[in-house]
């Protein structure tokens, strides 16, 4: 039987906690996800009566790598039960929506190799070019170039080699920063459907329990 406390009746451990669209509830990332690897992403609800509950979903990166946009799709609830849900998290520190720990610009891996490389090659292929010579006769300059040594061979091969190089760099350098957000990270959970979640009886028999003694 619901008993009333003047207009709000009291909830009984039979009925479900509902969340509300445009609820929040805090919590924290519990895996660590960065832009580099598509993982899911897990988080877990901090307080109250959801305490424990682990929410489970994926992230896309913000434009200019300004964080990540972690949406939720599954609920797991305490007693094991999963739920459908459509949830975002909200930076815990920031208060914005791109959820964020560092932003690693990763400057010498993205561009160094690749300007060692063009560097490289320009100067195997200055190397490389032979000597020409301007011959001026009679019937007006003409213009010879030397036939190439096996010096200048071997730095065409090189330049060759460093084209290659370079054009592999390209194909597999880092696109852009690295977007870290690290385990332990706070953040708000933006509930945007309302969903009602049936409540663990075992686990609110203990804690009644343990508040009538």
């Amino acid at each position: 039987r619901r008993e009333a406390t003047g207009d709000q009746p009291e909830a009984s451990a039979a009925d479900p906690v509902t969340i509300s669209a445009g609820e929040i509830l805090y919590g924290s990332i519990v895996l660590e996800a960065d832009s580099d690897h598509a993982t899911p992403v897990v988080a877990r609800i901090g307080s109250g009566v959801l305490a424990g509950t682990r929410l489970i979903g994926a992230f896309a990166t913000a434009e200019r790598q300004t964080g990540l946009l972690i949406s939720f799709r599954t609920l797991v609830a305490p007693d094991g039960h999963e739920h459908a849900i459509n949830a975002v998290a909200v930076d815990g520190i920031s208060g914005a929506g791109p959820v964020v720990s560092r932003v690693d610009q990763r400057i010498v891996s993205r561009y160094g190799p690749l300007l060692a490389s063009t560097f490289l090659a320009g100067m195997a292929r200055s190397a490389a070019t032979p000597r020409t010579v301007v011959l001026n006769g009679n019937g007006g300059a003409d213009i010879a170039q030397d036939e190439p040594t096996m010096k200048q061979s071997l730095y065409a091969g090189l330049a060759a080699a460093a084209s290659q190089a370079q054009q592999d760099l390209v194909s597999t350098r880092p696109r852009g920063p690295r977007v870290v957000v690290t385990a332990g990270h706070p953040v708000g959970i933006l509930f945007l459907e309302t969903i009602a979640i049936a409540r663990d009886r075992d686990r609110d028999t203990n804690a009644s329990g343990n508040e009538s003694r």
